[in-house]
């Protein structure tokens, strides 16, 4: 299992970025894969017609870029391929995904302020949403490892495409657990539909029945959940037969159960996917995932549908 040959590593001048780099070098070593690192330098509000008017500030700007790229050679000492791109953040690193064919963008995410200082931010979010390729966000620790792992998969009958999404997110969650040697979990939110309705007086079912439809439907997510798994492990037998995940249904909104799940299982990274119709240019996060993201409180990768297109590619 080696889903990963050309990593990204973007960092900020200015903040400690060892772990990260570290952890870039090690996945890099361990796959066999490429790593390069960039930072971006963007132009402040007004830049264009203002180096128009006055040389001073085009003179600024090309200091600053020969500074961010002195200190960034200096970080990667000469022995990783390094770059300075000029511009918004998020696009210009969908340009270099989409000019090096890179398959993993790796991120600190942004220092933020307030109270929910942990939450990612606009730049992290975008790159989430945007980004062609699968995106992790990673989040201050102390541990230099990704211990305990959580994929979280979603069901919908009438997607092929959602299918393959949830077999890419196993195929990255498994990845990274071997990788980092740590423990895999995989959940599944469920809800009954018109459970509500069916509860109500208007339904015109006892409550006895309306358990039994409660019990079969949280039977059925239960078996389709381990015959994804098993159909994961016909090609990834070995990854699985280590790691033996845990799996957990839980009944309720994804939006408020995963994010709960997540910290009863004290978890370092959660693997999801976003979600979308494919070749519709534009796509966006559902309301769900974005929902479990700034509710979460520990580091994210997000994947993307087959044939996403990025609205950001040029």
């Amino acid at each position: 299992m080696n889903p990963v040959k050309n990593i990204l590593l973007v960092i900020s001048i200015g903040r400690d970025h060892s772990q990260a780099l570290k952890r870039a070098k090690e996945l890099a070593k361990k796959n066999q894969a490429s790593l390069s690192v960039v930072a971006v330098v963007t132009p402040p509000p007004g830049y264009t017609l203002l180096s128009k008017t006055n040389s001073s500030f085009k003179n600024l700007l090309d200091e600053e870029i020969a500074h961010t790229r002195e200190r960034l050679g200096d970080l990667c000492d000469g022995d990783i391929r390094s770059d300075v791109l000029v511009g918004k953040t998020d696009l210009e690193i969908v340009r270099e995904v989409e000019r090096n064919g890179h398959d993993l963008v790796l991120k600190s995410c942004e220092e933020t302020r307030g109270i929910k200082s942990a939450l990612f931010g606009s730049v992290d979010m975008n790159l989430m949403r945007k980004c062609p390729c699968p995106v992790l966000i990673a989040k201050p620790s102390p541990q230099e490892h990704f211990g305990m792992i959580v994929a979280a998969v979603d069901r919908d009958d009438d997607s092929p495409e959602n299918h393959l999404l949830n077999l890419r997110i196993l195929e990255l969650s498994s990845w990274l657990a071997l990788a980092e040697s740590g423990e895999l979990h995989i959940v599944h939110a469920w809800t009954m539909p018109f459970e509500s309705l069916l509860r109500s007086p208007r339904g015109s079912f006892s409550k006895e029945e309306v358990d039994a439809m409660a019990n079969k439907e949280e039977a059925g997510r239960i078996l389709w959940l381990r015959d994804l798994l098993d159909e994961f492990a016909k090609e990834n037998k070995s990854a699985i037969d280590y790691l033996s995940p845990q799996i957990h249904t839980i009944k309720g909104s994804a939006s408020f159960q995963i994010p709960e799940k997540l910290r009863e299982l004290n978890a370092d990274l959660i693997v999801m996917g976003t979600v979308g119709r494919v070749g519709v240019q534009g796509l966006m996060m559902g309301n769900t995932s974005e929902a479990i993201l700034q509710n979460a409180e520990c580091s994210g990768l997000t994947v993307k549908p087959p044939g996403f297109q990025s609205p950001l590619s040029s």
